[in-house]
């Protein structure tokens, strides 16, 4: 019985010696008529050499930069999303969205409490190439994150969505009817 306790207490002790999880980059396409609205969230631990083993920049540490280094968390942003993401509608029209960027907590909530960590959210608006009707990412096969695949299509959110590794495409989502 002694054995277990203390197997449970390792095990206890590995999960909270790991306490960040590798950031992966949501990617959030919403079709209007003839646009997409394209969201991308990065948490910029993704900048570093180590992801995982880097803490979360919170709320406080972003009152103490100033706007030069405001500046460059931004182009760093549009830098990565460039090295990682291929957005493409159709078989071969390929394009790079330039991207707004803003600050914003997990999950795109509010940022209020100085221990809140820090998220990155571009925004760009794309228009739909004239007779397209497929549309899909791809994970650039020298990218170290992973992307995750989620669209709204006609106001619904559509129910299928991917989890992509470098070098992985996503499925071709129809946007025929959007």
């Amino acid at each position: 019985m002694k054995l277990i306790r203390i197997f449970i207490f390792a095990l206890g002790g590995i999960s909270t010696v790991s306490a960040h999880p590798v950031p992966d980059i949501p990617v959030h396409s919403t079709f209007s008529g003839e646009t997409v609205s394209i969201e991308v969230m990065i948490d910029p631990r993704s900048f570093t050499d180590d992801p995982k083993g880097e803490p979360y920049m919170h709320f406080s540490e972003l009152g103490f930069k100033d706007e030069t280094e405001i500046r460059a968390l931004k182009a760093q942003g549009q830098d990565l999303i460039n090295r990682t993401i291929i957005f493409q509608f159709g078989p071969e029209r390929r394009v790079k969205p330039t991207f707004k960027f803003a600050f914003t907590g997990l999950e795109n909530s509010e940022l209020k409490q100085d221990t809140d960590p820090v998220i990155l959210i571009g925004v760009a608006k794309v228009d739909v190439p004239d007779g397209v009707s497929v549309y899909q990412i791809a994970a650039d096969e020298n990218g170290e994150l992973s992307l995750i695949f989620e669209n709204t299509l006609a106001g619904r959110k559509v129910e299928r969505y991917m989890v992509l590794f470098p070098g992985e495409k996503s499925f071709e989502l129809d946007i025929s009817q959007r």
